[in-house]
């Protein structure tokens, strides 16, 4: 039977963890573990399966696993429920599952409410640039904060209500980080209409996409193609890789179009009080 037990740096589970846990990304697991806020061992009698960490948002309880070699399937409907017991006095409407540290992966599995993929381009920038229509130009600054996150509320207001973002926070988030940043913008009478985020990520080795959106009136008019390609071919040229939305099918289209394919799943999104997600995932305490 599966178990939670919350984690205390200085219990003898730590130091068990620490010896039992798998050679590759070993101290950015432990690291992890020691400086993050509602982590939970999971343990099945005296072993050891993984950790669990919970991150309780506004509308939205993340919950990140990661699960040792080990694991066995049929422990899959044991530990949702006793994920289920954790968040189920919380007022948040929707759970995010998302493996890290390449762990065991559970949740392709799960049937839930929607999808969220991780897409790759390994082979680089496959077409030449196409130009941008007249009257367009592309910067790759911007002074005011304030019209970028603007821009941003308006270019993702017709989002799904789990897909809310508050823009400031992830856009003050995305500067602090310490590896080599790349901003590409695109305007029309000093207006932006299209913006391009990204990143190259050291310890892979690769280009990260952290959002590219255009502006809903000024869409399909190659902006996030000519934007897309410019970040793909900046030096260093280096393999990409994204997020996206199973739900958002223009977006998944326009990824494929471009040369990315699908390489895993990263996260599933279901609502907390979802009975279908309950009952096709096997996760109600009654026999499936």
């Amino acid at each position: 039977m599966i178990r939670l037990i919350r984690h205390k740096v200085e219990s003898g589970l730590f130091e068990e963890f620490r010896r039992i846990c798998g050679y590759e990304n070993k101290n950015w697991i432990i690291q992890y573990i020691k400086y993050k806020k509602n982590i939970y061992y999971i343990l099945s009698k005296s072993s050891i399966l993984g950790f669990l960490n919970f991150k309780f948002l506004k509308r939205i309880i993340s919950i990140k696993l990661y699960l040792l070699d080990h694991w066995l399937q049929k422990d899959n409907k044991f530990l949702i429920k006793k994920i289920l017991q954790v968040v189920e006095s919380k007022e948040q409407d929707y759970l995010f599952f998302s493996h890290i540290f390449n762990s065991v992966n559970i949740l392709d599995k799960l049937k839930g409410i929607d999808y969220g993929d991780r897409y790759e381009n390994k082979e680089g920038l496959h077409e030449n640039l196409i130009d941008l229509r007249e009257g367009f130009e592309v910067r790759e600054t911007e002074a005011d904060f304030r019209k970028i996150v603007d821009f941003m509320e308006k270019s993702f207001q017709q989002d799904l209500d789990y897909k809310k973002n508050n823009w400031h926070k992830l856009l003050k988030q995305f500067e602090k980080h310490s590896y080599k940043k790349n901003k590409i913008f695109c305007y029309t009478n000093n207006k932006i209409v299209g913006a391009g985020f990204g990143f190259i990520v050291p310890r892979i080795d690769k280009k990260y996409l952290y959002l590219l959106s255009v502006h809903p009136q000024y869409r399909r008019r190659n902006i996030a193609k000519h934007l897309l390609q410019l970040f793909l071919s900046e030096k260093p040229i280096k393999p990409c890789y994204l997020n996206v939305f199973r739900s958002n099918i223009p977006a998944v289209k326009f990824y494929k179009k471009m040369g990315f394919e699908k390489v895993k799943i990263e996260t599933v999104i279901v609502s907390k009080n979802s009975e279908n997600f309950l009952k096709n995932s096997c996760f109600k305490t009654k026999k499936c």
